[in-house]
């Protein structure tokens, strides 16, 4: 999965990022088969042994977001045929 660009991100934002009230990561996944069950697995490692973690984590995984906060609370927001299709055609514009 996302887990070593997790980290590798988690490790730069402790040496090289610039820190601010929030730091939010995105990572696109690039499959649609994982469930709250998988990232509920991982995530107690990406906020673990930092001395700053991410405080949101969004996982982009085709058809869904799943949203990880630091207290390992996981939303799910679903992104339905037409909402996928509006996102392509707005990403695709010249506007």
């Amino acid at each position: 999965m996302a887990a070593i660009s997790i980290r590798e991100k988690t490790v730069k934002l402790n040496s090289l990022y610039e820190v601010f009230n929030a730091n939010w990561l995105y990572v696109f996944i690039h499959t649609s088969i994982l469930n709250v069950d998988d990232i509920k697995e991982r995530s107690t490692e990406w906020f673990a042994d930092d001395k700053r973690s991410f405080d949101k984590i969004i996982l982009n995984c085709i058809d869904k977001l799943f949203i990880v906060d630091s207290a390992l609370k996981i939303s799910v927001v679903s992104i339905d045929e037409s909402g996928l299709s509006k996102l392509k055609a707005d990403a695709s514009s010249d506007n």
